[in-house]
């Protein structure tokens, strides 16, 4: 996940603590069905079923947080967690081939929830996600920091 603004001390190391965890929350637990592959979606949410999850196989989906850009997924990243919270609002779009792994969302938190150590790797996940964030966010398996060059508004990767 790219996040836009400026880069905290701890970013690098944040980073690649939480890259590895979604992996280690889904391990051992099968997609619920094929591959999705959506070729552009103006509000994905409303593209998706609400009783899945999804990983991001392919493709770059961008967030906007109350109509404003502020973060995109790629590769790796889980979707679909944020539901029933309607502020802030956020909406998820792509202008390019998406393809999204599906998992049955009660099948992931029953998955979480059936192992110590997952439930402790969630709760370390979620708690080292800032409380600003929507949800989505508290399952990115890869944040990236970033924030807009000065003479453009699109974001570029901070390393």
């Amino acid at each position: 996940m790219y996040l836009l603004g400026e880069q905290p001390a701890y970013a690098d190391q944040l980073i690649s603590r939480l890259q590895s965890i979604p992996a280690k929350l889904l391990d051992g637990l099968s997609p619920c069905g094929e591959p999705l592959q959506i070729e552009r979606s103006e509000n994905l949410a409303a593209d998706l079923p609400s009783n899945q999850l999804f990983i991001i196989d392919n493709g770059l989906l961008h967030a906007l947080v109350d109509e404003r850009p502020l973060f995109y997924l790629q590769e790796g990243d889980l979707v679909g967690l944020r539901q029933g919270i309607d502020l802030p609002t956020c909406r998820y779009t792509s202008d390019e081939p998406l393809t999204l792994i599906p998992y049955s969302r009660s099948d992931v938190f029953k998955h979480i929830y059936a192992d110590e150590p997952r439930q402790e790797l969630f709760i370390q996940y979620w708690s080292a996600i800032p409380p600003c964030c929507p949800m989505p966010w508290r399952a990115s398996s890869s944040p990236r920091f970033v924030h807009p060059p000065a003479s453009s508004t699109s974001p570029r990767a901070m390393h």
